[in-house]
């Protein structure tokens, strides 16, 4: 699951998340990447918004996040 705004940790983790898991965090090109798993499997991912200059906005950083994001979700395949 891809939730974006990263100012809305709490809210997404109080909807996708039991309340038992850690949220990680993993900083990719000075950006903020948030993750989870609840008791479901499910990969619940936090982004910053792709609008402003603090968002998600170089294509290399998109990137990037979207390998980081495979790797995450290849790992419960395993």
């Amino acid at each position: 699951m891809i939730c974006v705004g990263k100012t809305y940790l709490q809210e997404f983790s109080a909807a996708f998340l039991d309340g038992e898991q850690s949220v990680q965090r993993e900083v990719i090109d000075d950006r903020e990447l948030s993750w989870a798993r609840n008791s479901n499997g499910t990969l619940v991912v936090i982004l910053p918004f792709m609008l402003n200059r603090h968002g998600l906005v170089r294509n290399a950083s998109i990137q990037k996040f979207g390998e980081r994001i495979w790797d995450l979700t290849m790992a419960t395949r395993t």
